[in-house]
């Protein structure tokens, strides 16, 4: 059975391939992307910051 964990930025490289999956464009509910318009996810620091910010 799946387990939920909480997001680290040592996620990232699963995020990346998940992210992937969906075709460009695509809107995806609840992934909280609206938070992160501006932001480039593919850099690590930018998605462990964003990462952060979903925790708050």
């Amino acid at each position: 059975m799946p387990e939920l964990i909480t997001p680290t930025g040592q996620l990232h490289s699963s995020w990346l391939a998940a992210r992937d999956e969906w075709p460009p464009g695509a809107h995806q509910d609840g992934t909280g992307l609206r938070l992160a318009p501006d932001a480039d996810l593919a850099s690590p620091a930018a998605f462990s910051a964003w990462v952060e910010q979903l925790k708050q």
